[in-house]
């Protein structure tokens, strides 16, 4: 489903102050910003696309902010979303359960991060999470 467009606009041009938040590393505002935008959603939030970039974004937020337990969250939260079975969000969802411990779930999430993407997905993180991935037997 797709947002009227002055909704569209809100939710976009918060989207883009969040993702300059992002990139000067200021992650508690950027969390500010990208849930306020996910609270203009109209509800059920779930059925919008919006919903599942807006959910990786605050996990990503919280995941760079070693927030890990919180970045998992948003990152099962945006698995349900549309098109939420993507690449980045299964990378970021297993690095956070590997963080937390969760060595089986973040073999098996890993693993479909590479399985969607390859090994591209992983070129920019840290080596541990593709070395995780080898170690709990995956093939790559």
């Amino acid at each position: 489903m797709e947002l009227d467009d002055d909704l569209y606009e809100q939710v976009a041009r918060l989207s883009e102050e969040g993702n300059d938040f992002m990139d000067a590393t200021q992650y508690p505002k950027a969390v500010a910003v990208f849930q306020q935008a996910l609270d203009l959603l109209p509800l059920p939030r779930i059925d919008w696309d919006a919903y599942t970039w807006l959910n990786a974004a605050l996990g990503d937020a919280y995941f760079l902010s070693k927030s890990f337990a919180e970045a998992k969250a948003y990152f099962l939260d945006a698995l349900n979303g549309p098109e939420g079975l993507n690449p980045f969000v299964f990378m970021r969802l297993g690095q956070c359960q590997l963080e937390l411990g969760e060595l089986a779930s973040s073999s098996d999430s890993l693993a479909r991060a590479y399985m969607l993407a390859g090994e591209d997905v992983f070129k920019e993180e840290d080596l541990k999470y593709l070395a995780s991935l080898k170690q709990s037997g995956f093939k790559l």
